[in-house]
């Protein structure tokens, strides 16, 4: 035999502080990185429905403007009278509700 055959072969041995805390934090790091991508989708579908409830006072507005506020009158006229005045105007539509303004000021917004 010859002096390379004669090599011992490497046992793999106990491991090392450092290979066992290399090997934690490899194990977090990969189990965070999956957590995220299964999160991802939840999280972009959470921000795009907060974006449509967000909007949706302004979205109205631009779209039905016309039926949801009404200009300022010289006189006033209770709630039940409007509501038989939009009944008659329209009357093809449901209507569905009736939102008094918060206060003798309210005034709408300006987009």
């Amino acid at each position: 035999m010859t002096a390379l055959d004669e090599t011992p072969t490497s046992q793999p041995g106990p491991a090392s502080p450092v290979q066992d805390s290399s090997r934690f934090w490899r194990s977090i790091w990969r189990t965070h990185f999956y957590a995220g991508i299964f999160a991802m989708p939840i999280l972009v579908l959470l921000a795009v429905t907060g974006l449509g409830i967000l909007y949706t006072d302004i979205i109205n507005d631009w779209q039905y403007g016309n039926l949801r506020t009404v200009a300022v009158g010289a006189e006033r006229v209770s709630l039940d009278d409007q509501r038989d005045a939009a009944v008659q105007q329209y009357a093809d539509w449901n209507l569905d509700s009736v939102t008094p303004p918060k206060g003798p000021r309210h005034r709408r917004r300006s987009p």
